[in-house]
């Protein structure tokens, strides 16, 4: 009789004694089923944590470091600025009302930029009530204007009708969105941060709301998006700005281990970023703080459980994305040599951490 068992067994934790972990040990011997002890599932550092471990940096940029840190203080500094950026960067660490408070208060401004655009209709969008003012519907087809080529602004339509319980408008909206490559191929192209705004503040929020509409496989586009800005834009303070906040949102809303894997790979390559910014601005002395949380994440990276929720079917839809993504012969080598029946394994992992770095 061959049995294929993928899922890992601790005996300890299945049994009451010594009577059942011998039980166990028995019925497994006569199917011929290896016996694995699990490993303890490692969780990477949480954005708090990361963040209280350069808190006290005081040679931190000083931006960055708001970035970082965002006490109300820091919130209100973002504001006084009169920086439309800013502001939008200070809105996105408020919360309901008063998030869209500020928005409105510089509605103008934010009708003209995609990111500010973004947080408000996705917060209107998550609040008890649609609000009447300003109107999401207006508020949506202008974003559609700023990026005729995003699939996003129809996803925002989607479940905006999907929120007033019209399922026939809301699925018109949602095929709409799929024929528009921003969510049916990896190749970024930006343009004046067109997709980098739309996706920045809400994709991952709206994934998790209408999850059988979105595609899945939203973390490479995230790990895409950053790549490319961190390579073209790493001088640019409020690009590395985008970069954290990507990383943060992602991890948040991480389900799997390879989400908690992308996001954190984005964190590591927006700290990297730092690290030049801070060179290039000849003020040394806080590399070494970086250097420590790019050891921290790195160490992370590798001791991530291979446990994942992730169903084999899911995971052999990624390969051609996973192949996209890669340079690296290697990585190309190891999925050829893995057929679909094979579970997640711990080598793949550390595949994907290669690429990353």
């Amino acid at each position: 009789m061959n049995v294929t068992v993928y899922k890992r067994i601790t005996f300890l934790e299945r049994g009451e004694g010594m009577g059942k972990v011998s039980f166990w040990i028995i019925v497994f011997a006569i199917i011929n089923v290896p016996i694995v002890s699990a490993e303890k599932v490692s969780h990477p550092p949480t954005y708090e944590q990361m963040k209280e471990a350069i808190k006290e940096d005081e040679s931190f940029d000083t931006d960055l470091y708001e970035a970082l840190q965002y006490t109300s203080e820091d919130i209100q500094r973002l504001k006084n600025t009169g920086n439309i950026q800013y502001i939008i960067a200070a809105a996105s660490q408020l919360h309901g009302s008063e998030r869209i408070s500020l928005l409105v208060e510089h509605l103008k401004d934010v009708e003209k930029n995609i990111l500010g655009l973004s947080l408000l209709i996705t917060t209107l969008l998550h609040e008890d009530e649609i609000r009447k003012t300003p109107s999401i519907e207006g508020l949506i087809q202008k974003l559609k204007e700023l990026s005729p080529n995003n699939g996003y602004p129809y996803y925002l339509r989607a479940y905006y009708y999907a929120r007033k319980g019209d399922t026939d408008f809301c699925i018109k909206y949602t095929k709409q969105a799929t024929q528009y490559p921003v969510f049916n191929n990896y190749e970024v192209e930006l343009s004046e941060n067109s997709i980098a705004g739309s996706i920045f503040l809400g994709y991952s929020k709206l994934a998790a709301q209408i999850h059988a509409l979105v595609p899945q496989n939203d973390i490479f586009l995230y790990y895409k998006l950053a790549q490319y800005i961190l390579k073209n834009s790493s001088d640019n303070k409020a690009d590395i700005l985008l970069c954290l906040e990507m990383g943060k949102i992602l991890q948040a809303a991480s389900t799997t281990v390879i989400s908690d894997y992308i996001s954190i790979a984005i964190l590591k390559k927006t700290f990297e970023a730092l690290k030049t910014y801070q060179e290039t601005k000849g003020n040394l002395s806080s590399l070494n703080k970086l250097k420590e949380r790019l050891t921290i994440l790195t160490e992370c990276s590798k001791k991530i459980s291979t446990n994942s929720d992730i169903s084999e079917t899911r995971w052999v839809e990624h390969y051609d994305e996973l192949y996209a993504v890669s340079e690296q012969s290697a990585m190309k080598k190891l999925i050829a040599d893995y057929p679909a029946t094979i579970a997640l394994d711990g080598k793949l992992i550390d595949c994907i951490s290669q690429v990353a770095q």
